[in-house]
């Protein structure tokens, strides 16, 4: 067929910057009131080790309304550092359900489409969130 129809039509919008933040409070604010962030410490490994990565997420299990977090097969939490923590992002990798990325790098799509987020340094990485509305 001649002239016939072709898939490289591009449906891509640009959505402004305050948008996207706004849309990334409201979704972590949502979050939070369902229980849904687990604010932690600090998670760091010397090496990485798959090992040590099954014994924090089964220690994060054991808490109350967490108990698929290591069961889900698909898209059960984002770990999110406040820094980038290399040997600890290879212990996390090797699991499908689990993404790990910097507090920085969160946006609204990868928080809507994960069940759980866990934040590391609540400090430090609530303060780069907070200036994401402010830049």
């Amino acid at each position: 067929m001649t002239h016939g129809p072709r898939n490289d039509k591009n449906y891509d919008r640009k959505i402004n910057k305050k948008m996207k933040a706004k849309a990334l409070y409201t979704i972590l604010s949502r979050k939070y009131r369902d229980g849904q962030i687990v604010f932690v410490d600090d998670i760091s490994f010397a090496k990485p080790k798959t090992k040590d990565a099954v014994t924090v997420l089964s220690a994060l299990s054991k808490i109350s309304g967490y108990e698929t977090l290591i069961s889900k097969k698909n898209n059960s939490a984002i770990l999110a550092f406040s820094k980038k923590d290399v040997p600890t992002e290879k212990s996390f990798h090797n699991f499908a359900n689990i993404l790990v990325d910097e507090v920085r790098n969160l946006n609204p799509i990868d928080v809507l489409n994960y069940k759980y987020l866990i934040i590391e340094n609540p400090e430090k990485s609530l303060a780069q969130i907070s200036g994401k509305l402010t830049k």
